[in-house]
């Protein structure tokens, strides 16, 4: 760091002379024709004019408003981020060997490398998450890419990267596509290729597609691909089976080296529960990876569907958009109508979805009143061709009234308390980051507290108002979204993501929680019924009181058993919304459980289970995606290595424009009239003449 100070001024230094004139002037005048000076000596005297002329000076100088300007330069090294791939992928093919030992050797002559040459680094491993590791196991489930790259980022915000360093096979199978991350960021990426791009002797079972929640005394269909590479000519059978019970059974014919063929038929019906069911293709000769040639699907058989009800006074894009997701849910019967079709019953339905309705030619007051005499959830999105008045008739804890009659374009903030259900973070940056919706300008009154899920934010400012919010009433709940234009954000998951995985979340939530209905008991618990083996096991919990409110501060236990009879017990933390405990990542398999307390000395438990489903994303994809880094690097002009010619990367970033040191100036300017020791010094001053004049018998 260096400082560089200088004394300025509002004025002209030529006023120096000014002060310097009238200072000599002032103080030669009250010194020349002093009668006690007279037996004085000269010295003494022109000491005393000097004193009298620093103060004068010094005083005089103030009224030029003279400051200190000071430059602060600090210089920051570049820093290299070194992100290594830990996942499995890895070491899956011939030259694991490698990747245990000379590869580990490689790392440790890299940071030789930078260390001799001055350059600073940091060291992290990754699969779903980032963590600062020189050990790598390559024993890790998934690949993400992208969020590596942005917690490397993040966690390193304050300093200068200079550039990032991604050694992986570039199979990436969780998270946002990198490819279109690499878009958007300023810092270059230097790739570095492992793996075998070469394509290995391999069978496997590539997509299963099959609904997670199936229905009693109903046949359910599935569809799965096969694939095969590098296989001569064979047969194959494959099977279906739950506990050696074979439920279905196919000869596959792999007729040409790289085959693929799917398979859509259906599985007679299965009685009500949790069933694991065994996806399996035989073992082929030369096979290397054989642990992609099965794969264990568990599916809930329930009894009844629920039913979701959109009604609309025209066609309209938001219409198609939510179409699209609830219409390929297993257990949602979607049905959508122009009001003037629709002739069903609304007792009927599980939630209903009011697209711009009522309206002044479509009040439905017929509807309201059957919505509201059955206490059926509502999801409302709301615009200026909404008739409010007929709305409010709803009785939903809330009224709306026009504060203008026109349009505004809104942006969303999320709401860090929304607590109805969860947000991650992918879903809450998603929402944080869509386009506009065209919005009528209203205003509202509530007597209750509203759940906001989304305040207003105009003109990049954010507001109070709120753009997504629910109420609830003592029999039912209810879901307003205030404007138009939800297609926009399917389209822009699309375009950022390359799929509609966050638009398809944010409706299944919504329309999730308003069509389930409360249960009136005291204990209620939220537990998902499916885990993937990355995935921590988190449960939630709230109890009631009689009058249903939430009671805090209880113990809640919940214990739980693997399918060896082995017991765990964890209890749950009182939180601001209810209960959670998060048990971490546990192995596959089926567990069972009971959570229980006590409300006025009454125990009260509830029983389940939930399946925790081994993860074989490392293994469906083997053969390394060198494309993917060398786009990365292309987007971020970085420079793609082979894993022969990485180790001198040294070399390379001291050679490069970009991984140099930066240079930041910080300017501050202070007035001199603010330090205290020149006023401290005129005090002195004067004291010296003071004291010089006592003694000299002049005073």
């Amino acid at each position: 760091m260096i400082l560089n100070s200088i004394i300025t001024s509002e004025f002209s230094f030529w006023w120096l002379i000014v002060t310097v004139a009238i200072s000599a002037s002032l103080s030669f005048l009250l010194y020349r024709n002093d009668k006690y000076l007279k037996e004085v000596s000269k010295l003494v005297k022109y000491l005393l004019v000097g004193l009298r002329f620093l103060v004068l000076f010094f005083i005089t100088f103030f009224l030029i408003k003279p400051f200190i300007s000071s430059t602060k330069k600090e210089f920051f090294k570049p820093q290299l981020l070194i992100l290594q791939d830990n996942s499995q992928s890895i070491l899956l093919n011939k030259d694991s060997l490698y990747y245990k030992d000379d590869f580990i050797q490689k790392h440790q002559k890299l940071y030789e490398d930078l260390e001799k040459n001055d350059i600073n680094y940091s060291v992290y491993s990754f699969s779903d998450t980032l963590v600062s590791n020189r050990k790598f196991k390559f024993n890790q489930k998934t690949t993400n890419i992208s969020e590596a790259l942005k917690q490397a980022i993040d966690l390193n915000i304050e300093h200068n990267i200079g550039g990032i360093l991604l050694l992986s096979d570039g199979i990436n199978n969780k998270g946002r596509d990198p490819y279109y991350l690499s878009k958007t960021l300023q810092v270059p990426i230097y790739t570095v290729g492992l793996g075998d791009t070469n394509s290995t002797s391999d069978v496997k079972i590539e997509t299963i597609i099959i609904n997670k929640i199936g229905f009693t005394e109903q046949q359910i269909p599935f569809s799965i691909d096969i694939a095969s590479e590098n296989i001569e000519e064979s047969s194959a059978t494959f099977s279906i089976s739950e506990n050696e019970k074979i439920l279905f059974q196919k000869t596959i014919n792999i007729n040409k080296s790289n085959f693929y063929q799917t398979i859509e038929k259906y599985l007679p019906s299965l009685p009500t529960g949790l069933h694991a069911l065994e996806f399996k293709i035989d073992e082929q000769i030369g096979e290397y990876n054989i642990e992609n040639n099965k794969q264990t699907v568990y599916i809930n058989i329930v009894d009844s569907k629920q039913k979701i009800l959109l009604l609309s006074s025209a066609p309209h894009p938001d219409i198609a958009a939510i179409n699209s997701v609830l219409s390929k849910v297993s257990n949602i019967e979607f049905e959508s109508y122009n009001i003037r079709n629709f002739k069903g019953q609304i007792e009927d339905y599980n939630l209903i979805i009011l697209d711009q309705l009522p309206d002044k030619k479509n009040p439905i007051s017929s509807i309201l009143t059957k919505i509201k005499t059955n206490n059926t959830p509502v999801l409302s999105i709301v615009s200026n061709l909404t008739d409010l008045k007929h709305l409010n008739t709803l009785n939903a804890d809330i009224t709306f009234a026009h504060s203008l009659k026109k349009n505004e374009w809104l942006e969303l903030e999320v709401n860090t308390e929304f607590s109805l259900f969860n947000l991650d973070d992918d879903l809450s940056e998603f929402l944080n980051q869509v386009p506009p919706i065209v919005a009528p300008m209203l205003k509202y009154k509530s007597e209750n507290n509203n759940s906001i899920l989304a305040y207003q934010k105009i003109k990049g400012i954010a507001t109070e108002k709120p753009a997504i919010l629910f109420t609830e009433t003592e029999n039912s709940k209810f879901g307003f979204i205030l404007g138009e234009g939800l297609w926009k954000w399917k389209l822009f998951n699309f375009q950022n993501d390359g799929n509609f995985n966050q638009f398809t979340n944010l409706i299944l939530k919504i329309t999730q929680y308003l069509s389930i209905k409360t249960p009136k008991d005291a204990f209620i618990v939220d537990i998902k019924n499916q885990f993937e083996e990355y995935e921590a096991v988190e449960i939630h919990a709230q109890l009631y009181n009689s009058s249903l409110e939430l009671v805090k501060n209880k113990e809640i236990t919940f214990v739980y058993k693997d399918e060896n009879k082995n017991e765990f017990k964890h209890s749950l933390s009182s939180k601001k919304s209810g209960y959670y405990t998060n048990l971490g990542m546990l192995k596959p398999g089926k567990y069972s459980y009971t959570i229980s307390t006590k409300l006025k000395q009454k125990e009260i438990s509830k029983s389940g289970f939930f399946v925790v489903v081994p993860s074989m994303l490392e293994h469906k994809q083997l053969t390394a995606n060198h494309q993917l880094l060398k786009a990365i690097s292309e987007n971020t002009n970085g420079i793609y290595f082979d894993n022969d010619n990485w180790i001198n990367i040294a070399t390379t970033l001291k050679d490069n424009p970009h991984f140099k040191t930066k240079v930041y100036s910080t300017k501050s300017l202070s007035d001199l009239i603010h330090l205290k020791w020149i006023l401290f010094l005129i005090v002195v001053l004067l004291s010296i003449e003071w004291f010089i004049r006592k003694y000299s018998g002049t005073i």
